[in-house]
């Protein structure tokens, strides 16, 4: 019984990923000079972000990269299973 519901839920987590990687978010932030962020980019942003486009993922299975700080592009995964991680892209931009 334990192994079919790892199995179903493994599978439901593929589908997931399938449909969240390549996704790209965009934020716009309040920047300085030379493209640095007043304050950054948070986890829960990013859940948020995600949310708009109708993925309900929990904050603390999204991974970042430490303190995003500057105007670019970053990695974003999100850990749907133990085993399954959808990739992704954020892209940071100065608000005017």
């Amino acid at each position: 019984v334990a192994a079919a519901r790892l199995t179903k839920a493994r599978a439901k987590a593929t589908e997931e990923s399938k449909a969240l990687n390549g996704v790209r978010l965009s934020v716009a932030k309040h920047t300085g000079e030379e493209g640095k962020l007043f304050g950054s980019v948070t986890v829960r942003e990013v859940a948020d972000l995600l949310a708009e486009k109708g993925f309900l993922v929990d904050r603390r299975d999204i991974g970042v990269p430490d303190n995003i700080r500057t105007v670019g592009e970053y990695a974003v995964t999100v850990k749907l299973h133990h085993d399954v991680v959808a990739k992704l892209t954020l892209e940071v931009t100065a608000a005017e």
